[in-house]
């Protein structure tokens, strides 16, 4: 293909690409997701994207996972249509299966679950509205991880739809 690796690569943006979902690395990954691989879902808009592996389904979300229709509020980040996308996605290509499913997007969730007032929720990279609405979806699936790279750092805990990041027995 069009790279060295023997094994396909899979990306999405963030906050120093395109915080609005606007630009060059935008119109790049809608490119290439018109021409990937192994591909089994693509959003209306070509930037999320789903695929199965090893009998796992992965989602590529973006830079946040939001627009949920119930959050009629401005968002910091332009989410895309993502929230919308994983719901619909997760009905169709995993179901009742009990399947594990891996969500990729660039910022971490846990620490925008908790209410803030609507003058300064636009501060926040995520919508707390939005990180709520994504854990309501995420309820009936067998979900085996989230990956996300806006930290810089490594980090491994359960979210349980709140802030708090300890690792929790279970």
């Amino acid at each position: 293909g069009d790279a060295r690796l023997r094994w396909p690569v899979r990306e999405v943006h963030g906050n120093h690409d395109s915080p609005r979902g606007d630009g060059l690395v935008i119109s790049e990954i809608k490119a290439r997701n018109q021409r990937r691989k192994g591909i089994v879902n693509r959003s209306d808009n070509g930037l999320h994207y789903s695929w199965d592996w090893a009998g796992i389904h992965f989602v590529a979300l973006g830079i946040v996972v939001g627009d949920a229709p119930e959050i009629t509020r401005k968002r910091r980040y332009g989410a895309l249509g993502s929230l919308p996308f994983l719901r619909t996605d997760l009905a169709e290509h995993v179901g009742d299966s009990g399947r594990p499913v891996v969500l990729v997007h660039h910022i971490d969730v846990a620490r925008y679950s908790v209410a803030v007032p609507d003058d300064k929720v636009t501060k926040n990279e995520w919508d707390y509205g939005d990180a709520q609405a994504y854990h309501q979806t995420l309820q009936p699936y067998r979900v085996a991880g989230a990956l996300c790279g806006h930290t810089h750092t490594r980090n491994l805990f359960r979210w349980d739809g709140t802030a708090d990041q300890k690792a929790k027995e279970g």
